[in-house]
């Protein structure tokens, strides 16, 4: 449903394990999260295409009879029990509760143009954080 056919999408799930040591600076962070920007108007980055990209997949979410729940827009990483496990911010964070995909399961979105090469950095820096969600790469110009 947010991986598109044909493009260069991936979804990575996580395994338990973390890929890569985590930044010192996520340990540290205080683990009481600010509170859920609303996400009317929340924006990625300068590109009319990824802000859009965001709240269509919020909406094909919702369309497709999903429950969604602690969606967060461009700020700090927060798990699936509510807790800020780092200060990064994926561009979307959601946590799926019920529909097609797997109850329970949070989920994080990276919207990248092809030029850029902060994927994978991105990928390996949510999952050392939370070794059991899923990642999500969107690549959109």
């Amino acid at each position: 449903l947010l991986v598109r056919p044909g493009t260069q999408d991936r979804a990575i799930i996580g395994n338990g394990r973390p890929p890569a040591p985590r930044n010192s600076r996520d340990e540290r962070v205080n683990p009481k999260p600010p509170r859920a920007k609303p996400l009317t108007d929340r924006r990625i980055g300068n590109t009319p295409a990824q802000n859009e990209m965001v709240h269509d997949d919020i909406a094909r979410l919702k369309a497709a009879g999903i429950t969604i729940t602690e969606v967060r827009i461009n700020q700090q990483q927060v798990n699936i029990l509510g807790q800020r496990i780092g200060i990064g911010r994926p561009d979307t964070q959601l946590t799926i509760v019920q529909g097609s995909l797997p109850g329970g399961q949070r989920i994080y979105i990276e919207y990248d143009r092809s030029t850029s090469n902060r994927a994978m950095p991105h990928m390996f820096r949510l999952l050392s954080n939370d070794p059991n969600a899923i990642v999500i790469l969107k690549q959109v110009n």
